[in-house]
């Protein structure tokens, strides 16, 4: 009675063992080969780039008195609590 083998014969164990042996390689050729992205360097920004972009105190822009809600919306009349009957 011939010996039975799980893969078959020898040339069939060469063949399996080969495919293995690449797919393994191929997995630890690509972790080396996979670089990172090439990205584009900050700007080089100085302090002197903003100014006038923003105000130097906000406290110095915030005078005067505080705007009318209705006037800014269009609105003519006000806000007054009605008298509805609630059910």
């Amino acid at each position: 009675m011939p010996k039975i083998s799980a893969f078959g014969t020898f040339r069939k164990k060469s063949v399996f063992f080969i495919l293995i042996a690449f797919a393994a390689s191929t997995c630890v050729y690509a972790q080396t080969v996979i670089r990172k992205p090439q990205r584009a360097t900050p700007p080089k920004l100085d302090k002197d780039d903003f100014q006038g972009v923003f105000f130097d105190k906000l406290d110095e822009q915030l005078v005067g008195p505080l705007p009318d809600a209705n006037a800014m919306t269009g609105s003519t009349t006000q806000n007054s609590p009605s008298s509805s009957s609630g059910g």
